[in-house]
């Protein structure tokens, strides 16, 4: 639930930016094969709009959710706070990522894809190993998914 009620609403956002990105990048990769002014220009809008909304929905999720869901749903709202750095990184990543099929390294892509279930499962099984407990795998997950968006950011903005 918690991957839900943070998804939507950011791919929502994110795809609109996303769709222009694809766009404008690609008629800027068939001229000159760089594309950098546009994949800087939407890192920084995407960063400027996560910069503003992310740290709002860490402090208020855990209250928020148990106001319009009741109380049972706190511990999802604590959950948001533990992946609000994931879903940060990812907001700004993922939009950007259409860099793979700009810059026609779709191949890259399927491998980097591997490594993403590989680094997860390990910072899942990495992080509940020591502290045992279902909010150390949730950590663990959080952890590995924003190395990885970050990577991923690095290796699309070198292509760029």
């Amino acid at each position: 639930m918690v991957q839900k009620f943070m998804v939507i609403p950011s791919s929502l956002i994110g795809s609109a930016i996303g769709n222009v990105f694809m766009r404008e990048a690609s008629e800027e990769w068939r001229m000159s094969h760089i594309c950098w002014g546009i994949y800087k220009k939407t890192c920084i809008l995407l960063t400027g709009i996560g910069i503003i909304v992310f740290p709002i929905i860490f402090v208020a999720a855990p209250d928020l959710l148990p106001y319009f869901l009741g109380e049972k749903w706190r511990m999802s709202g604590e959950y948001i706070r533990y992946l609000c750095p994931m879903f940060f990184m990812s907001f700004i990543a993922s939009p950007l990522s259409s860099m793979f099929a700009v810059a026609e390294k779709l191949k890259w892509d399927l491998i980097i894809q591997v490594v993403r279930c590989a680094m997860i499962y390990g910072g899942m099984m990495a992080v509940f190993s020591i502290s045992q407990t279902g909010d150390g795998a949730v950590v663990g997950y959080g952890l590995a998914f924003f190395v990885f968006h970050f990577w991923n950011m690095l290796i699309t903005m070198k292509w760029a």
